[in-house]
């Protein structure tokens, strides 16, 4: 699979002068300034109620709340609480915010228009820049926990409609000695799997690889810069 990173020609000489690469983050995406990258359900997992009103008790809405601060119980704990919700309402929980990087094996045409540029890179070697992107972002942030892989295209994002999976295949970041508790842990393989599930209606064309960081800490609105050693960008990338 050929994968390519689009990006300006100002970022593109960047990189390829000083090894200066730009990672963005989950947060971004969901406000991206292009309207057609731009993905309001990026790390979100929601419920929508399209034959409301209807009443929703506790055992529903765990669902939600186990990921989550959010907390709905009755006053009396031998009683479920129960939460009424009107036609059109939508119940939504956001995953904590991750570093994210996205490349694309769509058209290379297609996505020249889409990412409204001309440049870009071909990625050669995905995990050893992967794996270099971690070291450096490692300088910076806490990473707790990352994944590489394609992008589960699905017809919606609604939960009603979405079978919710494990990702199976992330890797741990720990100190040595350091351990992860097991619900910790399952909550990382949901996370990590609606991190990497999009819209098939919006973004399908972009056939997206991607690069997904989890840091223990607050991230930055904006993307964060970081530098790669050049003997690495020569060895997984191909500028064209």
């Amino acid at each position: 699979m050929n994968i390519h990173r689009y990006l300006s020609e100002k970022r593109l000489k960047l990189f390829k002068e000083e090894g200066i690469l730009g990672i963005s983050n989950i947060e971004k995406c969901r406000n991206h300034e292009n309207e057609l990258l731009r993905d309001n359900l990026e790390g979100v997992k929601s419920y929508r109620d399209e034959n409301g009103p209807n009443t929703y008790d506790t055992d529903f809405l765990r669902e939600f709340y186990k990921d989550s601060n959010i907390r709905i119980q009755s006053s009396d704990p031998k009683k479920k609480a129960f939460v009424k919700m009107l036609n059109g309402t939508i119940f939504s929980v956001n995953y904590q915010n991750a570093f994210l990087f996205c490349t694309s094996a769509g058209d290379i045409q297609v996505m020249k228009k889409k990412f409204s540029t001309e440049k870009y890179f071909e990625i050669i070697r995905p995990e050893k820049l992967g794996n270099h992107i971690l070291t450096e972002l490692n300088k910076q942030y806490r990473v707790i926990a990352y994944c590489f892989d394609t992008v589960e295209y699905v017809t919606s994002k609604n939960l009603k409609n979405l079978q919710e999976k494990h990702k199976n295949n992330i890797k741990l970041n720990l100190y040595p000695n350091e351990t992860i508790s097991e619900s910790n842990m399952d909550l990382l393989k949901r996370s990590f799997n609606n991190y990497f599930q999009k819209e098939a209606a919006f973004f399908s064309d972009e056939k997206e690889y991607r690069f997904v960081y989890l840091v223990d800490g607050k991230i930055p609105i904006e993307h964060v810069n970081i530098k790669l050693h050049k003997n690495v960008i020569k060895k997984s990338v191909h500028f064209v």
